[in-house]
Formats: structure tokens, sequence, C-alpha cells
């Protein structure tokens, strides 16, 4: 059985932490990568609401979950600056 990744970039906006993401999964296809920026893109036509975000954590945590359930390792490159995020996704690591 092979080892699972979660990574979490952490940083301010526009840092890189996306940047370097795709680069990291170019060479490592095994990856997958996730942010609520996409999901909100995807699902909310990329504006924020306040009284949305938990949907799209969620969302964002369900992609997580599956990615991992069908064998790939996993980006999220959210800013992450609120231990929140960390905490949320900590389990299901």
């Amino acid at each position: 059985m092979k080892q699972l990744k979660v990574i979490m970039c952490r940083g301010l906006p526009g840092s890189s932490k996306t940047t370097w993401a795709k680069a990291f999964i170019e060479k490592n296809p095994n990856f997958r990568r996730w942010n609520r920026d996409d999901v909100r893109m995807a699902f909310d036509g990329g504006k924020y609401s306040k009284d949305k975000e938990r949907s799209i954590k969620e969302l964002r945590n369900f992609f997580i979950e599956r990615s991992l359930f069908l064998g790939f390792s996993v980006i999220v490159d959210d800013t992450n600056l609120s231990p929140t995020n960390e905490a949320e996704v900590r389990p299901i690591a």
C-alpha cells in the first residue's frame, strides 16, 4: 500500500503558493491540488460570500478526501493562515 501525503501550503495571498503547487504537480502526477478559490470559481463564479463559505470548505474537504480515497496525494494551496483550516483538514489526512 502506498503512503499518501497531504501538503498544506501557508502564506500570504500572492506569495506563489499556487504557482509552486502547480509546478510540483507537473513533476509529481500522483498529487491533486485543491483550494477554496477554485471550488468557489466552479460552484459560485468565484464570488466570495461569508454565508456560503462553510459549504465551499465542505466541498474542498470532500474533494481532498475523495482524492485520497482514489489513491492520490493532495496539495492544499489555500492561504491557510487561520488555524481552523489545518484543523479541518488534519482529520481527513
